[in-house]
């Protein structure tokens, strides 16, 4: 990132793939990949909505309930994919604008392209088709790639 002080989390797109520092629970904190679904505008400030894929496939191939709610990439279908990689709406989470712009001054922001057209397409399937997603949980998801603002 050349200039973390116009770095402004609001102007990142749709469906962008960006990658920058998270720490979850029991594990060290890293680069991480992350899809854009949606701004929001949340009472602790704005944020992303936005979905974690990952290459820890195991859990998913091979289990046709698994993999009827979610994407499947194979390996170097799109270039930030190397590995064989999953969507799975179920690994969704906001991040706030504020961490993000953190990561920039950090120079630890990256975006790293743009999911397919078809991307909102496959999600919309992948939501309605979760036996794990709650109805509440699947009625904002399904409205996080809805059209419209933000």
């Amino acid at each position: 990132m050349r200039d973390a002080d116009e770095f402004d989390p609001q102007k990142i797109g749709r469906r962008s793939v960006i990658r920058f520092h998270w720490e979850f629970p029991n594990e060290r904190e890293k680069s991480k990949l992350f899809i854009v679904l949606r701004h929001v505008v949340e009472k602790e400030g704005n944020a992303c909505v936005c979905i974690k894929p990952t290459s820890q496939t195991a859990h998913y191939i091979g289990n046709a309930d698994r993999m009827k709610g979610v994407i499947f990439y194979e390996a170097g279908i799109l270039s930030f994919f190397p590995s064989p990689t999953i969507v799975d709406p179920v690994k969704w989470m906001k991040i706030l604008h504020s961490h993000l712009q953190r990561e920039a001054y950090k120079s630890r922001y990256k975006i790293e392209g743009q999911m397919p057209d078809d991307f909102y397409e496959k999600m919309e399937l992948a939501i309605t088709q979760s036996d794990v997603l709650e109805p509440k949980t699947k009625k904002y998801l399904l409205w996080c790639i809805s059209k419209g603002e933000r």
